[in-house]
Formats: C-alpha cells, structure tokens, sequence
C-alpha cells in the first residue's frame, strides 16, 4: 500500500538556499502529501539528516558549501539511507546521467510542477 492511499506524508528533507525552491514544496506540504524539513545548506542536512528520518532528501543541484554529489554519499553510507533526488534549472540529459550513474533516484527540472514532484518523490520513498 503506498503512502498515498494510507494518507501518511512521506517525509522529505529538502535543500536549497533558494526562498522559491522551498515555497514551491509548501503547496505539497499545505496539502499533507509530504513532511518537510527544509534547511538552506549541505552542512545544515548533514547535521539534521539522522534526526529527521527522512526517507527522501530533494536536494538544490546548487548548494553554497559543497554539492548534491556529497550528498548521495553521505546517505549512501549512513545506517538509515534516504533516496535523494536532484532539482536543477540546468536539467539536462547530461546532468540526468550524472545524477544517476552517482546513485541518485532522479533529477527534477526547475521551477517544479507540484504533480510531478510528488509523483517523483512517491516512487522516490518506495525504494529500498
């Protein structure tokens, strides 16, 4: 049964410095489909990453102090990993490799379109 049919919100960590990155999620969150807990920089969700028990992390392609790479790895190598998706204005076929072939889940396009990323972060908490 997947969250949405049990009305539990799947709980997400979400990074980016961007004001507009995280009003776009609001609408997700206002509609309980998703649990935020939004932070601005990688430090900030590496500090809080074990403590919110995220099951996804959608992290901004551009972060101030370090990048989404650093981040796969970091919850790749945790005892709890969550499966991160990238967001990016620059979402290409190239940058979309990358992400996979780094072991992200996917890469969304920016600005997001809230069926879209909720349907990507559905699919995104199902995975094991």
């Amino acid at each position: 049964m997947s969250d949405m049919e049990t009305a539990v919100p799947i709980p997400v960590l979400a990074i980016s410095p961007c004001e507009d990155f995280h009003r776009s999620l609001r609408n997700l969150h206002a509609d309980d489909k998703v649990s935020l807990t939004p932070v601005r920089t990688l430090k900030a969700a590496i500090d809080c990453y074990e403590s919110a028990k995220c099951r996804v992390v959608l992290c901004d392609a551009d972060l101030p102090d370090g990048d989404w790479k650093q981040l796969v790895d970091h919850c790749r190598d945790s005892g709890e990993p969550a499966t991160v998706v990238v967001a990016s204005r620059l979402a290409d076929e190239q940058l979309w490799q990358e992400v996979l072939s780094h072991g992200a889940f996917d890469l969304l396009p920016v600005p997001m379109e809230a069926p879209e990323v909720f349907r990507v972060l559905e699919l995104a908490a199902r995975q094991e």
